[in-house]
């Protein structure tokens, strides 16, 4: 009898789970080929207003690398909503304190991989090199505080 149950559920199931990953394959067949590094994490939230009702939004960060074709790389930071039909861009800019560097990213970590933020805000390590002969990466965290101010620097241990 249970046999028979986990049997017509993995049949109900199956066109669920293999929709999904077509979605999934969909998705990623549509990334830049020149994306190098992704990190998101952090989150956002703002209010806003709608028909004359105040509607409360929000969402995560996500930080990418995308390699030019001179092989260095441009820095982008995205700010993506969870609506009711899934993840959506809603404000994508340009980190030009790294990307006008010329460098070439080597690295990006989130500050924390705990997994869920406890405020507001976003942090990220990103590690690059302007000259690719060096040994070591220049380390340089981004930081987007709670009123979604962003701040670069170089990095102190």
């Amino acid at each position: 009898m249970i046999k028979n149950i986990a049997l017509c559920l993995c049949f109900l199931l199956a066109p669920i789970s293999t929709s999904a990953f077509a979605q999934g394959l969909e998705d990623a067949l549509t990334l830049p080929n020149g994306l190098t590094f992704a990190v998101s994490g952090g989150y956002w939230t703002e209010e806003r207003e709608v028909d004359g009702a105040k509607v409360e939004a929000g969402g995560y960060y996500r930080l990418t690398s995308i390699m030019r074709e001179d092989k260095t790389s441009v820095l982008v930071l995205q700010k993506i909503e969870n609506t009711d039909q899934g993840p959506q861009q809603a404000l994508t800019i340009d980190i030009e304190e790294i990307s006008n560097m010329n460098a070439y990213i080597t690295d990006m970590r989130p500050e924390s991989s705990l997994g869920s933020a406890t405020a507001p805000g976003f942090a990220a390590y990103v590690y690059l090199k302007t000259d690719l002969n060096t040994a070591e990466p220049e380390t340089y965290s981004v930081y987007i505080d709670d009123l979604d101010d962003i701040y670069v620097e170089p990095a102190s241990n």
